[in-house]
């Protein structure tokens, strides 16, 4: 996709926001969310059992975790602001996820390229980095792999910036202009 994006007059810089403390805090925030439909799994005992894990870490969870995790969010969401806001990148792009669409049978990704995904939530590392970023973000269809299966682009832009970033996805995919992009089939599970 990159080499596409080039060719068709974009700038693609590698470059992103720091991140790496954002798996701890977004668990604790979506455990706190979950919490919240214990009643509800209690009331279903055929509610999944990775349903149940969450709602079990967020009932455990302290007010102490929780309001930690709240303060980090808004030091993510400050850090992100700040690598857009110098005005140098219009979008961050990204894989939407880490892996191909998988079997349907199959509940959650456990292994992307040898390495062990701990939790059923894992697998969606792309998104849920973004997601405690609180900045807008799209996917849109970026090609297929060898194997002919999709492969998404996820774009972000800065904190307000929703109208240029839907600009900016529709310029992307009428660049493709019902062209799939042939994107190499590494992408593991």
């Amino acid at each position: 996709m990159r080499t596409h994006l080039e060719e068709v007059g974009c700038e693609v810089t590698e470059a992103a926001p720091d991140l790496s403390d954002v798996d701890e805090i977004f668990y604790v925030l979506r455990a706190a969310l979950m919490a919240g439909m214990a009643p509800l799994a209690r009331a279903h005992p055929s509610v999944k059992e990775t349903l149940r894990w969450n709602i079990e870490k967020g009932i455990a969870l302290t007010g102490e975790q929780i309001a930690a995790a709240r303060a980090q969010h808004a030091a993510v969401f400050q850090r992100v602001k700040s690598f857009f806001s110098e005005g140098r990148y219009d979008v961050l792009a990204l894989p939407t996820v880490q892996v191909v669409p998988f079997p349907a049978e199959l509940e959650w990704v456990e292994d992307i390229n040898g390495q062990r995904m701990e939790t059923y939530i894992d697998w969606l590392r792309s998104c849920s980095r973004v997601t405690v970023s609180a900045h807008p973000a799209i996917s849109v269809p970026a090609g297929l792999t060898s194997a002919g299966l999709p492969v998404g682009l996820q774009l972000v832009a800065a904190y307000g910036a929703d109208r240029r970033l839907l600009q900016i996805a529709a310029g992307v995919l009428s660049s493709l202009d019902g062209n799939q992009v042939r994107a190499p089939n590494n992408y593991g599970h």
